[in-house]
């Protein structure tokens, strides 16, 4: 319940840094500017109109540590106990790095989110039709990021719950995904901390009668209108969500009370070029944008239970907020990052990434 109530408000300044609760346009152009001023530390234009990041404030302690203290933590914790001595790595090695590692996998059994890299083929991040290397340095930032929340996210599911999941049960499969899904939101609402700023989260109630065919493109529609993708985007995620909704369907997650909704995550990583007073050309900016659906469990039944053509009456309240990506610190910390998932799976960062990489899709 204080999930629910969280995501039905606006970002609550009590459970994030003061600097994290200044939200919209003016702030994702002040981290672009800070970005920028970084990798071009002699632009005497940029630097003019240089705007300070605020002091990080205390947080809640119900918060627990954010990602990016976690991080700096993690590195004082090497440095001093000089992590390159064997003796040193096993000292921090986490007992439950398999069972973490065997959880990620899992959870491409039992999907509790969606991750996607919406790739601009036109725009001013590409050259010649690709990413130039300044956007292909940004998709890696969200590639850490993504490997990142996804194994923080899934240590304090398993923290919570040390005893394994069996998807082959209904009731246990419904649970998982409802955990993964709420302790997503969460690493992304209150513990990202310098690593990604979040706008306001904004909640929409959605309700229709239509037939299973047309409720595809309808729900693409609502979550994904904005991008303005093309047609072939379109049917590459109308793929990629049917596959996740067959994933589901074939477990036949189940409901213990009649206010239970089946929960799931999707995450649109996109680039976006902000236009920044005084400096010359727009500013390539990682975003992130997050939908948290909690979907009625009647409509759900129903949706995967009708034929193609019979209506269906198909209700979900869903939760949207963007985030604007800090690429100079994630770059910072990328290796760090890197140790630390490894500290935390037992397996290499790359492995990781491999399990939590987005889908691409081209606009």
């Amino acid at each position: 319940m204080l999930v629910q109530a969280q995501l039905k408000s606006t970002v609550d300044a009590d459970h994030r840094s003061d600097w994290c609760t200044a939200q919209g346009e003016a702030e994702a152009k002040r981290l672009a500017r800070e970005n920028y001023v970084a990798k071009y530390p002699h632009d005497d234009l940029a630097n003019t109109t240089y705007v300070t990041k605020p002091a990080v404030g205390s947080k809640s302690a119900e918060d627990g540590e954010s990602l990016d203290e976690m991080v700096v933590s993690f590195r004082s914790t090497v440095k001093e106990h000089s992590l390159n001595n064997i003796g040193a790595r096993l000292m921090l090695k986490e007992d439950s790095g398999d069972d973490l590692f065997s959880l990620v996998q899992e959870s491409k059994k039992a999907p509790g989110s969606t991750s996607i890299v919406a790739v601009d083929t036109t725009g001013p991040e590409t050259s010649g039709g690709n990413p130039n290397a300044e956007a292909l340095a940004i998709y890696n930032d969200m590639l850490v990021l993504s490997s990142l929340a996804n194994v923080v996210s899934m240590k304090s599911l398993y923290d919570d719950h040390p005893e394994k999941y069996d998807i082959t049960i209904p009731q246990q499969a419904t649970a998982f995904v409802r955990a993964q899904a709420v302790n997503l939101n969460d690493t992304f609402t209150r513990r990202l901390g310098a690593y990604a700023i979040p706008g306001e989260t904004t909640s929409q109630h959605y309700s229709k009668e239509v037939t299973s065919v047309d409720l595809h493109l309808d729900f693409l529609t609502e979550i994904f209108g904005s991008f303005n993708f093309p047609k072939a985007a379109f049917d590459k995620l109308d793929g990629i969500l049917t596959q996740v909704k067959n994933s589901l369907a074939n477990l036949k997650v189940s409901f213990e009370s009649e206010d239970e909704t089946l929960d799931h995550m999707i995450f649109t990583n996109y680039i976006e070029p902000i236009e920044v007073p005084g400096i010359k050309d727009p500013v390539l900016t990682g975003k992130i944008r997050m939908f948290y659906l909690k979907i009625n469990q009647h409509s759900w039944k129903a949706s995967v239970g009708k034929s193609s053509v019979a209506k269906i009456s198909f209700t979900m309240d869903f939760f949207d907020t963007i985030f604007t990506i800090n690429s100079q610190l994630v770059r910072t910390d990328t290796s760090t990052i890197a140790e630390l998932i490894k500290n935390f799976t037992n397996h290499s960062f790359e492995d990781m990434k491999k399990l939590t990489s987005p889908a691409v899709v081209k606009k």
